[in-house]
């Protein structure tokens, strides 16, 4: 045994000897984890974790450099909830970071996000992985959604994308709701306790109704902010709304599908951008060129445009809704020369350009039935030395079917 690999093992021993002794609920009671952990937002300098708990005791995280084996701290998550967080600050950019989550003894890391111009890096997006009802997906999401994240856990991603329609979510009862996304929780694990899993949601987590009108008895956008907590950069928008920078590629995550009841005309619009979230972008996406973004990617539930000779008769897109608000929204895009807009909802892929950005359905990514009979999500590649990102549909099997790549 090699004196190095002695030392990490006596700094996990430690770490979770700590972490048994001085308990985070008072008394010692052991935490049982019942999904997570999750890894969140990263940046160059913070990190934040997230996991689920059977009570409501307070958790804590212990984290350390790899390179160092050196426990650096202990982290308590707030008080009062079974939906555990911390946020790590003060981390270097670039680091590989190790960490154990007070219940559960595996050892598991992070690497926070560079700035540097030339780096390389791979991402993964995909979109659409309900089952064909809320019975089906208790039971668990689809095999071929199963066999996405299994291959995209694979690819070493820095991060992943979902865009939406994460379960099928046509229930009017909170806790049928919270069992919908433990059971989209597990079955993401392999890929979401490895690097940050963000969403940008869709209209079944967001709509179990059919109506504004219609009462359900609870919030499904305040429901999923505490099921998946993301950042708040636009004020009603916090958690669905907000962008982030991998190197010298932006990021962004528009709310497409929510019920806004700021929004008379169309009435309480669904399939919608607003202005609020229109003027935010146009300012995030002004700083990110001052910046030095030299690719940018923009990811939401709904299509944007449409083809008549689609096989699916139900529009739901950005067009249908009120081609003149999508418009406003596509002129941004342009303005800043925007690469792509990320996109799901069809079940099905496409990949069109519009004034000059490439609208790209990711494809169906397991839910029931796919249009096209694919299930599919895309890899990104982005290849600092060359400034070039290879994007390649990648069906359940680990087939690539398409590969685009942008340059500049």
């Amino acid at each position: 045994m090699s004196k190095r690999f002695a030392f990490d093992i006596m700094t996990v021993f430690f770490v979770i000897l700590a972490l048994t002794m001085t308990g985070c609920s008072g008394g010692g009671a052991e935490q049982i984890i019942i999904s997570g952990p999750r890894i969140g937002m990263v940046t160059t300098t913070e990190v934040v974790i997230n996991w689920d708990t059977l009570s409501s005791l307070q958790g804590a995280v212990s984290y350390w450099a790899a390179a160092e084996g050196i426990s650096e701290g202990k982290i308590l998550s707030r008080t009062g909830t079974d939906r555990q967080s911390v946020t790590i600050t003060n981390l270097k950019p670039n680091t590989k970071y190790k960490f154990i989550v007070e219940g559960d003894s595996t050892v598991r890391s992070f690497t926070t996000a560079t700035t540097e111009d030339n780096t390389s890096f791979v991402f993964v997006t995909m979109a659409d992985n309900r089952g064909p009802s809320d019975t089906e997906d208790l039971k668990g999401l689809p095999a071929a959604f199963i066999n996405i994240i299994n291959d995209a856990t694979k690819r070493k991603a820095v991060f992943a994308v979902n865009a939406g329609d994460i379960f099928f979510g046509k229930n009017p009862d909170i806790k049928t709701f919270r069992r919908l996304y433990q059971s989209f929780k597990k079955a993401i694990h392999p890929l979401a306790s490895q690097v940050p899993y963000y969403i940008s949601p869709g209209n079944h987590e967001m709509s179990p109704f059919k109506s504004s009108k219609d009462q359900v008895g609870f919030d499904p956008v305040q429901l999923f902010k505490s099921e998946f907590p993301q950042p708040a950069q636009l004020k009603g928008y916090e958690g669905t709304v907000f962008s982030w920078d991998y190197g010298k590629v932006h990021f962004v995550s528009m709310a497409t599908n929510q019920f806004d009841h700021n929004i008379k005309i169309p009435e309480n619009a669904m399939y919608y951008i607003s202005d609020a979230q229109i003027s935010w972008l146009d300012d995030d996406l002004q700083k990110a060129k001052s910046n030095g973004a030299q690719f940018i990617f923009v990811f939401g539930h709904a299509n944007a445009y449409y083809d008549l000779n689609w096989p699916e008769t139900d529009v739901g897109d950005l067009q249908k809704t009120d081609i003149s608000q999508r418009d406003k929204f596509w002129d941004v895009l342009v303005k800043f020369k925007v690469d792509a807009y990320i996109c799901g909802h069809r079940h099905f892929s496409d990949v069109s350009t519009h004034r000059e950005v490439v609208q790209w359905m990711n494809g169906n990514s397991g839910s029931v039935p796919p249009a096209d009979g694919k299930n599919q999500y895309t890899v990104w590649t982005v290849d600092g030395s060359t400034n070039t990102v290879k994007a390649e549909l990648v069906n359940d099997t680990g087939t690539t079917d398409l590969t685009r790549t942008f340059s500049k």
